[in-house]
C-alpha cells in the first residue's frame, strides 16, 4: 500500500512536468521543422540564436544592442523604463542583461528553445524573446531582433 501511494504521488507530481517545454529536449531538426513552419525558415532564427548566446557569453555589449528593437521596455532598479536605442542599452546593459537575464541566454539549449506565432522564447520564465520584425511595408525583408527582456 505505501509504494502504491508513494507511485500515485510522484505521478501527479512529475505529470504537469510532461506538458512543460522543458520536460523533454527536442532534436535540432524538431526545433528546425517547427520554425520552418512557424517562420518559413530556421537558419536565420538559429543563427541569431547563437549570435545572441555568443555575444552575451563574450559581454559584447555593442553587439547585443544591435540585437535588439527598439523601444524596448524593461525593468531597472525597479522602474519600468524605456530603452530608446543601442547608446541607452550599452549605458544601462548591466541593469539590462542581469546575471539572470545572461544566465537564461548562455545556458539555452537550442533544442530546447520554445516557440509560437509571436516568437521565440529564451529562458524557462520567457526571461528573453526574439522574432522576426518586417523591415518594409510588405514585410517581405524580415530582420531579426529581440522584442522583450523580462528581467
Amino acid at each position: 500500500m505505501k509504494s502504491i501511494k508513494l507511485l500515485l504521488l510522484t505521478t501527479l507530481f512529475a505529470f504537469p512536468l510532461s506538458f512543460s517545454p522543458y520536460a523533454l529536449s527536442n532534436t535540432v531538426q524538431e526545433v528546425n521543422d517547427r520554425l520552418d513552419m512557424l517562420y518559413g525558415s530556421h537558419s536565420n532564427y538559429h543563427d541569431f540564436f547563437e549570435t545572441l548566446k555568443q555575444s552575451v557569453t563574450q559581454r559584447n555589449k555593442e553587439q547585443v544592442a544591435e540585437m535588439v528593437s527598439y523601444p524596448l521596455k524593461v525593468n531597472i532598479k525597479g522602474k519600468k523604463v524605456v530603452v530608446k536605442n543601442n547608446l541607452d542599452f550599452i549605458k544601462n546593459y548591466s541593469d539590462i542583461v542581469t546575471p539572470n537575464i545572461a544566465k537564461a541566454i548562455t545556458t539555452q539549449k537550442y533544442t530546447d528553445l520554445f516557440s509560437r506565432d509571436t516568437g521565440i522564447m529564451i529562458g524557462q520564465h520567457g526571461e528573453v524573446w526574439f522574432s522576426g520584425i518586417c523591415n518594409d511595408s510588405t514585410c517581405k525583408n524580415l530582420i531579426i531582433k529581440v522584442i522583450a527582456i523580462n528581467n
